[in-house]
């Protein structure tokens, strides 16, 4: 489960580093800057403006809507797996089988994975709206930046 997490973030990071690339080019109106001081001149403003008038307010409703709605159909969603996949004759009949070549295997293995990462779906989305209306409120562009990565951080590990 660590290596999906792990992948999920280089993931994140890579389309967040991306969209970074994108929006600095946009900014210093289609001359790419390839040194620091270039970088530096580029007014990014433009980034904290946008993020402020239209991203900050979506993003802090929609997280919070997904994480109410992953903490309330949490419990229903392991307890419906659990009963109509886990408990099912067939899937047992299976998993003994398996069993016998790996004796390690758990019954409820992947119940416990997916409860897992629905806990840390949960708590994440939480996280980052909260960042929405407390970091994203700060007027400069990395601020910015960071809550947007904190958003699409979320949103992927849902």
């Amino acid at each position: 489960m660590r290596t999906r997490i792990c992948k999920i973030i280089l993931y994140s990071l890579v389309f967040i580093f991306l969209l970074t690339i994108v929006i600095v080019y946009l900014c210093a109106n289609g001359n790419f800057p390839f040194s620091i001081d270039e970088l530096r001149n580029v007014n990014l403003s433009p980034l904290f403006n946008y993020y402020e008038k239209h991203i900050r307010g979506n993003l802090f409703a929609g997280l919070i809507s997904v994480g109410g709605f992953l903490m309330t159909g949490k419990t229903f969603i392991l307890v419906t797996m659990k009963q109509n996949v886990f408990d099912d004759k067939i899937y047992i009949e299976n998993y003994i089988k398996m069993r016998k070549h790996n004796p390690e295997l758990s019954q409820y293995g992947p119940l416990v994975q997916l409860k897992d990462i629905l806990y840390y779906s949960v708590y994440f989305t939480i996280i980052s709206a909260i960042i929405q209306i407390t970091i994203g409120l700060i007027p400069f562009w990395y601020f910015s930046l960071f809550s947007i990565f904190t958003a699409i951080f979320s949103i992927a590990l849902v």
